[in-house]
């Protein structure tokens, strides 16, 4: 009789790892990708842009520790954002300083209209190959990865 129950007691036991140990682990609802990484922007409010003469393709960089930088159009940025509300979809950026170089007033006006947008923005939402910041249900500036 106690190897009856020491049999069953095993094969109860053997069929539980079993069983745990081939269920595949579901995606979870509502994750996304992180944002850590280099972009280089792609839309500004939903729409394609034209870059104006003079400017180069903004971009953004995220660290590990919310630290962010990139080019702004015609000068370079840094500033910081707040890396412990990131991963819960909340943006909250600041902080940002700028290099003090002067270009064409259409090169400059798209680019302090981005670096509005970047203030401005309350959300972020990642996938694997692209970043929007929005806020509210307006996306601001969408992003693609980059390859720096």
């Amino acid at each position: 009789m106690r190897i009856l129950i020491t049999i069953a007691l095993v094969f109860s036991t053997l069929t539980l790892f079993a069983c745990a140990s081939t269920t595949e682990t579901e995606p979870t609802p509502g994750a996304t990708a992180s944002p850590i990484g280099s972009w280089s922007l792609t839309k500004i409010e939903d729409e394609t842009y034209d870059l104006p003469q003079g400017a180069r393709t903004p971009t953004l960089t995220i660290a590990e520790d919310g630290a962010i930088s990139g080019q702004a159009g015609i000068n370079r940025f840094t500033g910081k954002a707040n890396a412990d509300t990131m991963g819960g979809g909340a943006w909250e950026s600041g902080g940002i300083v700028m290099t003090r170089m002067a270009g064409e007033p259409p090169a400059m006006a798209f680019e302090q209209r981005y670096i509005s947008m970047l203030q401005r923005a309350d959300t972020v939402e990642v996938g694997p190959e692209w970043l929007e910041l929005r806020t509210g249900n307006r996306e601001l500036l969408r992003f693609s990865r980059s390859g720096q």
